[in-house]
């Protein structure tokens, strides 16, 4: 029997830009993508609801004062632990 240890999942995110106009578009990158496995699954949330963005970036002109993004990674990697983690805010 091989027992493999856990491995710890974790992601950050960034956006190209902190001050913007109104309907300018803002795009987000995940990176520094630890233990997340072969195919990692990500998903963006924008004030914890999801949004139709699952790859490596997320771009979008409509955002309001206050959004919280934050991008969560489900990893395929062995042994995770936690399996699923959330990004800290940008």
């Amino acid at each position: 029997m091989i027992i493999k240890p856990l491995v710890t999942p974790s992601l950050k995110i960034k956006s190209d830009t902190n001050k913007v106009c109104q309907y300018d578009m803002i795009t987000f990158t995940a990176y520094n993508i630890v233990n997340g496995g072969a195919n990692p699954i990500l998903q963006w949330k924008v004030n914890g609801i999801n949004v139709p963005a699952t790859g490596i970036t997320y771009a979008s002109p409509y955002f309001n004062n206050g959004d919280i993004v934050t991008c969560q990674l489900t990893s395929t990697a062995d042994c995770p632990s936690p399996m699923i983690v959330t990004s800290k805010p940008d």
